[in-house]
């Protein structure tokens, strides 16, 4: 699937942001320490979201509740940042790098919660 494809409509959805690979030894911004047995945490968002010719665009600046989490992934994503780009009963997945920390991250936008 690609992004032009989404035509997704400019409001607020609900976003869901989870590290599923991480660099060993890498850095981690998401939680303090980070063991092999432990799931990364889920953060769930309620940000403004749509998609524009080949651009999703995710307005972190306004997302709910805070802190803004401007360090882990970009606002402004293309076909060639995402993979497993899926949208399936209103729920739209893929996978993207991180900006700072080399992890791999898990972003859900929920297009049928309100």
């Amino acid at each position: 699937m690609k992004i032009t494809e989404l035509k997704l409509r400019r409001r607020d959805y609900w976003l869901s942001l989870q590290a599923v690979e991480r660099e060993e030894n890498g850095p981690s911004f998401m939680v303090e320490t980070t063991t092999t047995d432990e799931e990364e945490p889920v953060l769930d968002y309620r940000v403004l979201c749509f998609s524009y010719e080949d651009y999703l665009v995710i307005d972190w600046t306004k997302a709910f509740p805070g802190p803004n989490p401007l360090n882990l992934i970009a606002s402004r994503l293309q076909d060639q940042d995402l993979t497993d780009l899926q949208k399936e009963h209103g729920i739209i997945s893929f996978k993207t790098k991180g900006v700072r920390d080399r992890a791999t991250y898990l972003v859900t936008i929920n297009t049928v919660r309100s």
